[in-house]
């Protein structure tokens, strides 16, 4: 047992602090030995340092001990707090991982949320069996290194397990297997996104412990593993080989004997020897093989006698499998249903309205239904599209949202009740419209039954290598039947300009008349979000190399940039692409919101359950909020849209309000908002929507990012929780400094109108428009 610590005496900081005092003639070594076991058994791993304080006696050798100790040996150690990605998740399950690194070995080996800790813990469990593991980061790593084995760890929601396991998807290699842990804890978001993936690939469950899942999502699994799936069918072998995993990992076995070296960091024992790829062996897997045969002779047979289901993950390379059930309510895997040939239109009831006479046409396309906006892009598309509409576009707005998503009847009404012009368009080629316009209303109408062409073969895609690993993202966001559409609509309607969300929407532009102006709403610069988003243990959405990010700009005549530090970052990627920066303006609102903030301790937090707001959001509640409370007691925090799911109820002065229709009245009964994301990319839309509210607001340095001068003045930045906390505890009681955004109305008003935010983008708009007719011979 440890002793006390002793000579050691800590206070935790707020995060990015630790403060200690050391005596003279303390080791530094032993002392950091027992604070990270005082973490580990918090089941804290692997929360960054930005700063380490010593006080009291030492010399230079312990002082620079210590340094190099808590840059290198503590980091893996401490983390946010979320279990989900903690050594004991898998800890139960070592005979099994031990057996599959056999089958991959040797293996590239990933963790989906990139922790430290977890990657530890493979390479030991590989070490234990004498395999090879290479543990990448799917931050920086190499985009060209397969990964054959990802571990995706417990999440906060189904969506957020679906977009942390999206991020890996092109990493995968040909024999690409996925190990969900967790499966069995309480509030675990992966549960979901398991239950759906199980009905489209080979997989198989372990129950004991926290529960494992494995699926086998490449194309060319290793034999055994295929046979492990296999048994899924067959109840008696699934018993069986559940029953034997489960016994080697019980108190008495190897399994336990590691999970113990493990934790107290001893040599690990050879205590389980593995058959070599090239002879026989003995121990473990001549135990586990001899099972094998034993319990599962006739799916050995069934390996060899066919192929086994090998279907991929929605976006790589074929669309979703369907789930049927049976009547006992069993969930079975049915082939994917074969793309559409063919467009049908249908009519979505809207009411009639009276539009005014417009000179110019443009088309935009999006993968998210712009109203009600739910996220910050969102906001940004409806905001664009209302000033084109009051600049004299008419504007027909296309969503065609990804693989396994889609819009329901009233999202696709709301649409049509806010914008003139709408088209849905679904992955079985129906295309619901609405059209005030009728020269739209008839072109629409004309694609009804229009044949479904090969886009991949009109393109010519597989002649370019720059995008080739891309072609799964790109065609999941623009798949054919959006090319055909789009194709026809700019033939039929001969629009002024086309404009697209996202540079993995650019897919059909090169179909489109030269006299088109082509442009991209780029929302972020890809190829350098993982860079910024990484060092904050905040796992990127979707990476790709500069080349990559370039090859798709320059389908496009122009590009826009939300703040300028981007628009820099893609001229430097495409050149030959003009950029214009145009961030988000802000509706007058300050009217309803003028004043004094109220008297009442509420602080406000409005965002989306995206992995950088869900960490914050952590965060804040474990680093900050305490203290705030303790200063405050009667304090209450409000937490708004999706990112309050990773809430459990039971956090004191805490109140998840879900969607509100009434934004502007949760922002009249809040003192002040926060943005504890400390990582981000693009232009902070909910920053600039607290200041339009003339609330203050609290964030990091990221916040701030990409805004004017004088806005950035306006907000309370800090460096650190302990400082976080204690801006908010000034706000909740200063009635002085809560009151100095609202002093500052006029000024807000005035940089977030429509007319300081795109201005700059009109006069590109009227550029990019004269230079596309002149490049049409007369």
């Amino acid at each position: 047992m440890d002793p006390p610590l002793g000579d050691a005496n800590l206070r935790l900081g707020w995060a990015t602090s630790i403060d200690y005092k050391l005596s003279a003639g303390g080791s530094c070594e032993a002392f950091f030995g027992q604070l990270r076991r005082f973490f580990k058994s918090l089941g804290i791993v692997n929360m960054p340092f930005e700063a380490l304080r010593v006080t009291g006696s030492h010399d230079l050798d312990d002082l620079a001990v210590l340094k190099q100790v808590a840059s290198g040996a503590l980091r893996p150690f401490i983390n946010d707090g979320d279990l989900a990605t903690s050594p004991p998740a898998l800890r139960t399950h070592v005979a099994f991982l031990v057996w599959l690194f056999h089958c991959l070995d040797p293996l590239v080996a990933a963790d989906a949320a990139d922790d430290d800790a977890t990657s530890a813990v493979l390479k030991r469990i590989a070490a234990a069996g004498g395999n090879q593991v290479r543990c990448v980061s799917l931050a920086s790593a190499a985009m060209e290194t397969p990964v054959d084995l990802l571990h995706l760890p417990a999440q906060a929601s189904a969506e957020l397990a679906r977009r942390t396991l999206e991020t890996a998807l092109p990493r995968l290699s040909r024999r690409g297997v996925v190990v969900v842990s967790g499966l069995r804890r309480p509030g675990n978001g992966a549960v979901a996104l398991w239950d759906e993936l199980i009905a489209r690939h080979p997989s198989f469950e372990f129950r004991h412990g926290e529960g494992l899942g494995v699926l086998c999502i490449g194309e060319d699994p290793p034999p055994a593993l295929r046979l492990l799936c296999e048994a899924t069918e067959d109840a008696a072998a699934a018993q069986n080989l559940r029953s034997f995993f489960a016994s080697l990992d019980g108190p008495e076995t190897p399994g336990d004997e590691l999970g113990t070296a493990m934790d107290d960091d001893r040599p690990l024992p050879r205590a389980m020897p593995l058959v070599p790829a090239s002879g026989t062996g003995s121990g473990l897997s001549q135990t586990l093989d001899r099972m094998l045969q034993r319990h599962a002779r006739s799916l050995w047979r069934k390996l060899h006698a066919r192929d086994v289901h090998k279907a991929p993950l929605p976006g790589t390379r074929q669309g979703p499998a369907q789930t049927s059930t049976t009547p006992a309510g069993a969930a079975r895997r049915t082939p994917s249903p074969p793309s559409p040939t063919a467009l049908h239109v249908r009519r979505i009831d809207a009411p009639p309205r009276t539009v005014p006479g417009r000179e110019k046409l443009l088309v935009c396309v999006s993968h998210v239904p712009p109203f009600p906006p739910r996220a910050g892009n969102e906001y940004r598309i409806d905001r664009m599209l209302d000033w084109l509409g009051q600049r004299g576009w008419d504007v027909l707005l296309v969503v065609c949202p990804l693989g396994g998503e889609s819009l329901t009847d009233a999202q696709g009404a709301a649409l049509a009740g806010r914008y003139e012009n709408v088209a849905v368009l679904s992955r079985s080629g129906e295309l619901s419209c609405a059209a005030a316009r009728p020269a739209i209303a008839a072109a629409l109408g004309a694609l009804d039954g229009r044949p479904i062409r090969d886009a991949a073969a009109r393109l010519n895609e597989g002649a370019d290598r720059k995008t080739a690993r891309l072609l799964p993202v790109t065609r999941n966001f623009c798949p054919d039947a959006l090319v055909e559409t789009l194709a026809a609509l700019d033939e039929e309607l001969r629009p002024d300009m086309v404009l697209a969300n996202y540079v993995f929407m650019t897919r059909a532009l090169p179909l489109l008349r030269r006299e088109t102006l082509k442009v991209v709403d780029t929302h972020d610069v890809f190829s350098t979000k993982a860079g910024k988003v990484a060092t904050f243990g905040v796992a990127d959405s979707l990476q790709i190399t500069p080349a990559e990010e370039a090859a798709l700009l320059s389908r496009a005549d122009l590009a826009i940039a939300i703040q300028p530090e981007e628009a820099q970052e893609l001229r430097q990627i495409e050149p030959e692409v003009p950029v214009v920066t145009a961030g988000v303006d802000m509706p007058d609102i300050a009217g309803e919101t003028a004043g004094i903030p109220p008297s009442e301790p509420v602080v406000l937090i409005v965002a989306s359950d995206n992995a950088m707001n869900a960490k914050g959001l952590r965060d804040f509640l474990r680093f900050a909020w305490p203290h705030v409370r303790a200063a405050v007691p009667g304090a209450e925090l409000h937490v708004i849209g999706s990112v309050g799911a990773i809430l459990s109820g039971d956090e004191p002065g805490v109140r998840a309000l879900g969607r509100v229709d009434d934004l502007a009245g949760a922002y009249r009964a809040a003192r002040l908002a926060v943005n504890p994301a400390v990582a981000g990319t693009g232009l902070k839309i909910k920053t600039l929507e607290a200041l339009a509210h003339l609330r203050p607001i609290v964030l990091w340095p990221t916040g701030v990012e990409g805004m004017a001068p004088e806005l950035r003045g306006l907000c309370d930045r800090v460096t650190d929780w302990f400082a976080f906390a204690e801006a908010v505890v000034r706000l909740l009681t200063d009635d002085a400094a809560a009151g100095r955004v609202a002093a500052a109305r006029e000024r807000i008003a005035a940089l977030l109108s429509p007319e300081t935010v795109y201005a700059s983008l009109e006069q590109a708009l009227a550029e990019g428009l004269s230079r596309s007719r002149r490049a049409v011979p007369a």
